[in-house]
């Protein structure tokens, strides 16, 4: 019937129904198979050909073969349905089962921000970076994600991407976005943390300046005596850093430590 509907009576869209019949009665026929993906391409019916594919994927024997189909699914889905998220997401399929491919995730990631769907992008650099074994990849890989957390609303989960990205590749720029996505979330232990880890990198009225920061978050998570610890160091890379001084000694009179007030007073001195 398929031959006849195709050769004889020029009827494409009988030959894909009888084809369609074949496959469904034995999958394992790849001359039915290969026909109707043929026929349906033939027809211009993407949609039919993208579900074809999508199902010939998922049963597909081996990771290579599968590989091969999500690959000309995204095709179809960029090129001929012009659906760009579908097509992220058969590349994120990919990223699953390569796992620490680059550019299976990078792909995936451009396709979700055209389309608009930052959540969906962010969600594959989530599960795959891990994976990928060069540390300065992984690192531009979790910058990337938060960014795309900052795009969602999640400012708490950009504050962890940052930080990955940060102990990875350490400079003051890492740790200023973690802790100002920290700070946005309202995360202040977390955000103290990472102003402690940003001093490491100060020096002088600089490094002052962070650790009364350190301070004013610890201050905000009701750890008293972590915010006095900061400003005590905050002191002692620059005795004039007044906002420290006026701080510590409020905190110091606040717990009656008379004592450690006038020690220090003369050290600064």
């Amino acid at each position: 019937i398929a031959g006849l509907c195709e050769t004889h009576l020029r009827d494409l869209y009988g030959a894909i129904f009888a084809y369609r019949q074949i496959f469904q009665l034995d999958r394992s026929d790849e001359m039915a198979r290969d026909q109707l993906r043929r026929l349906l391409e033939r027809a211009s019916r993407w949609d039919e050909l993208a579900a074809l594919l999508e199902q010939e994927a998922t049963g597909a024997p081996d990771i290579e073969t599968r590989v091969l189909l999500e690959k000309r699914l995204a095709q179809v889905h960029e090129t001929k349905r012009q659906d760009v998220v579908a097509a992220g997401e058969a590349w994120a399929r990919i990223a699953r089962l390569l796992p620490g491919d680059e550019s299976a995730i990078q792909t995936a990631v451009d396709f979700f921000q055209r389309g608009g769907r930052f959540d969906l992008a962010a969600e594959v650099i989530a599960e795959s970076a891990s994976a990928v074994e060069d540390e300065a990849t992984r690192a531009w890989l979790f910058e990337r994600l938060g960014k795309l957390r900052e795009k969602s609303g999640d400012l708490a989960g950009a504050g962890d991407a940052y930080v990955a990205a940060a102990r990875l590749r350490p400079s003051v720029g890492a740790w200023q976005v973690a802790e100002a996505s920290f700070v946005g979330a309202e995360r202040w232990e977390d955000a103290a943390q990472v102003a402690s880890e940003l001093a490491n990198l100060s020096e002088g009225s600089e490094r002052a300046e962070v650790l009364a920061r350190e301070g004013e978050h610890w201050l905000r998570a009701g750890r008293s005596d972590a915010a006095v610890a900061a400003f005590e160091r905050a002191l002692e890379a620059d005795p004039a850093h007044e906002t420290s001084a006026k701080k510590l000694e409020e905190l110091y009179d606040a717990e009656g430590r008379t004592q450690d007030l006038v020690q220090s007073l003369l050290q600064r001195a």
